[in-house]
């Protein structure tokens, strides 16, 4: 059985999509009717009020296509993409989504790099500060000689460990290899 909508010519199919997408943008913008108006109107459409766009969103007055122009313009919008069925258009937000995380964790990736660069450097500093302070500590063969032995090896691990060194472990692990078997 071919659906209702499937039996109305592509014209009004594409009328209704820009339609429904214009309302949808004006009110995701906080925009009443009127406001659109006037931005439209701004841009050459002189006439254009309130009630011509609540017109156009009842189905009480075609879309003109200058005027679809100029309703897209406003909204700040290509006129493709109101004229984009639901469905298409869940899809593109689904992958603008996906990408706006990307690029959000990429983001983070980098100023987590900024912040271990910056952590080497402290360590490369307090490293050299200690040379001379730790070495009376460092001679003896008691518990407080141990401890400051451990967390001195462990501090001189760090300078060598480059961001993409610590990503590239992790990524490692995160596949079930471990670096020591690489």
């Amino acid at each position: 059985m071919v659906e209702k909508s499937e039996q109305r010519p592509q014209g009004v199919l594409d009328e209704a999509h820009f339609v429904k997408n214009m309302q949808r943008v004006r009110e995701q913008n906080g925009w009443s009717q009127g406001e659109l108006a006037r931005r439209v109107s701004e841009l050459g459409f002189s006439g254009f009020h309130q009630t011509t766009i609540s017109r156009i969103e009842k189905a009480e007055r075609p879309v003109r296509l200058s005027e679809a122009r100029g309703i897209a313009d406003a909204l700040g919008k290509p006129v493709d993409e109101l004229l984009a069925t639901p469905e298409s258009e869940a899809l593109v937000e689904e992958v603008r989504g996906a990408v706006i995380y990307v690029r959000t964790t990429e983001k983070k990736i980098w100023d987590a790099a900024n912040e271990y660069e910056s952590a080497i450097a402290s360590a490369t500093w307090v490293l050299s500060d200690m040379a001379g302070r730790a070495a009376d500590v460092l001679a003896g063969r008691d518990m407080e000689s141990g401890r400051l032995r451990f967390w001195l090896e462990e501090l001189q691990k760090a300078p060598g460990r480059l961001p993409d060194t610590v990503i590239r472990e992790y990524m490692e692990v995160r596949n079930g290899q471990h670096p020591e078997e690489g």
